[in-house]
């Protein structure tokens, strides 16, 4: 059993009591609502790589990884404007605009650094050793390197 002091809040309660606070959440999962609805439309390969970023004035501002998905999508444009005008969230909708993102639209992915053990590393400098020709030679030195 956890302790918890009297004074201390739930994070949802001070996210929805404080306004601005507020407004970014109800915003955020507003967002997030339109974005299901465009994923129903979506293929798995767009939708990995597209994310809504407004929708305001009748106009659907979605935001892609490049150029790319931005031209896939816009082959689309019309056909997802009229199926996105079925749905209630979207009621007004005259217009889908396609912009590129600068950023990456979800985080990437750690990245594991490959070590070799000492023994492999000993096995590829004996392997140098017996090399002739100089440069895949000094590859193999430089390889045999990076131990842990």
């Amino acid at each position: 059993m956890s302790f918890r002091p009297l004074y201390a809040k739930h994070s949802k309660s001070l996210l929805v009591k404080t306004s601005s606070l507020k407004q970014l959440v109800n915003k955020a999962s507003y967002l997030n609502q339109l974005q299901q609805c465009l994923n129903l439309y979506l293929s798995t390969t767009i939708r990995e790589n597209c994310a809504i970023a407004s929708f305001q004035n009748g106009i659907l501002t979605i935001l892609v990884n490049n150029a790319h998905w931005a031209t896939r999508l816009r082959y689309q444009q019309n056909k997802l404007k009229q199926q996105l005008q079925e749905h209630h969230e979207f009621y007004g909708i005259h217009k889908v605009a396609i912009k590129v993102s600068p950023k990456p639209l979800k985080e990437p992915e750690e990245v594991h650094e490959l070590t070799m053990s000492s023994k492999t590393a000993k096995i590829i400098a004996e392997t140098a050793e017996n090399i002739n020709h100089p440069a895949l030679r000094e590859a193999l030195e430089r390889l045999s390197k990076h131990t842990r």
